[in-house]
Order: structure tokens, then sequence, then C-alpha cells
């Protein structure tokens, strides 16, 4: 028989991402639709991929939270941690998730393409690194994680030409809102209650990024 214990700090860590999920899902047909509406397989499939690495992202971030010993007591500690290994790697997913509708869109004729090769390619070292090293050199993954965000400050002068203004102001949102979350993300070992600011600013991110894209990308 299960046992629940409700911990606040496990429970705002499960609800928030969950809320995420659920938003995640409703919006990814209507940024297929949106997509289809401009027509080309660019938009089509890159609005693709940023809607399933959100929901992954968010999927993987509220199963390994609502695993929580403190709330459900049954679950062994090794699918606890492979739970933790999952949602770490989504992280990586939705940074070049993130970055790929803009790469192959309003980028495609400048550095789109190997800046996107690049941030893929930092996925597969992020996701070889959790699978064999979780849980050490926890500073490592910050600074793949800033690195990764922060690629977009050599591509401002393109984006801000290229893009309609209320689509680069919710990027430039979105990118200060992930930015400041990481602040908390870095100290949540010295107050745990920190990870629920992460996970609220990852929240209002996603949702600028997700506006961004939506309304935004032009064809």
């Amino acid at each position: 028989m299960h046992t629940f214990s409700l911990d606040r700090t496990d429970f705002l860590n499960t609800a928030t991402h969950a809320v995420g999920f659920l938003l995640s899902i409703i919006g990814l047909p209507i940024l297929v639709h949106a997509a289809l509406d401009r027509g080309g397989k660019a938009h089509l499939i890159s609005s693709v991929v940023f809607g399933v690495c959100m929901v992954a992202m968010f999927a993987t971030s509220t199963i390994y939270h609502a695993s929580a010993p403190s709330k459900i007591r049954c679950v062994r500690r090794r699918y606890r941690r492979r739970f933790r290994m999952a949602d770490h790697i989504a992280i990586y997913l939705m940074i070049a998730g993130s970055y790929t509708p803009y790469c192959v869109t309003v980028l495609k004729h400048t550095v789109g393409w190997p800046l996107l090769t690049a941030l893929w390619a930092m996925v597969a070292f992020g996701a070889v690194y959790k699978l064999f090293f979780l849980g050490r050199f926890p500073r490592v993954s910050l600074v793949l994680y800033l690195c990764m965000g922060c690629t977009s400050i050599f591509v401002m002068g393109p984006l801000l030409e290229k893009l309609p203004p209320i689509s680069f102001h919710l990027l430039m949102a979105g990118g200060t809102a992930f930015l400041i979350g990481t602040g908390f993300f870095a100290y949540e070992s010295r107050r745990p209650s920190y990870h629920v600011v992460w996970h609220i600013f990852v929240l209002i991110g996603s949702a600028c990024l997700y506006g961004s894209i939506l309304g935004g990308i032009p064809a």
C-alpha cells in the first residue's frame, strides 16, 4: 500500500510543473495549427520539436517530483534516479528545442544551422554526462545550461532585425525569466524552497517563448 505524505515543497514542485504539463499539452496542437497556417515544413517541424520538448520537460519534472520519498515511499531508489536523470536531460532538450524554430526560419540564411548543430551536440554531451555522472560535478550541468541559454546573445542583432517586436520582446522576457530562475536553481541546496521559485520562473519563461513562437515568427 502506498504511503502518502504532503510535504509542502514536494507538493509545490510537483504542482507547478503539472500545470505546465497540462498547458503544454493543450498548447501543442494550437502551435501546430499556427505553423500549418504559415506554411512550410520548417515552421511545422520546428514548432513540433519545440512543443514536444516542452511537454517532455514538464512531464519528466512532474513525474520526478511526484515520486519524492516524502510522498510515495514505495518508489525504489533506482527508479527515482532514472526519473531524475530524465528530468535533467529534458532541460537540455527544452533549451535546444526553444532555439530550433528561430534557427530554421529567421536565422536560416546566417548562423541558424551551425548554431542549431552546436546546440544539439551540447544536448548529446549533456545526456551522456547525465547518464554516467548523474549527481557528480553539479556545476558542470549549471555551466552547460547557461552556455546553451546565453548563446542567444550572439544572435540578438539578426533576431531584432527580423522578428516582429512582440515576438522579440517575448523572447527577451523568456530568456530573462530563465536566467533569473537559474540563480535560484544554483542555490537550492542551501534553501530547498528555491527550487519552487525556479519552477515558477521556468513556467513564465516557457510561456513567453511559446507566445513568441506562436505569434511572431514570420513565414
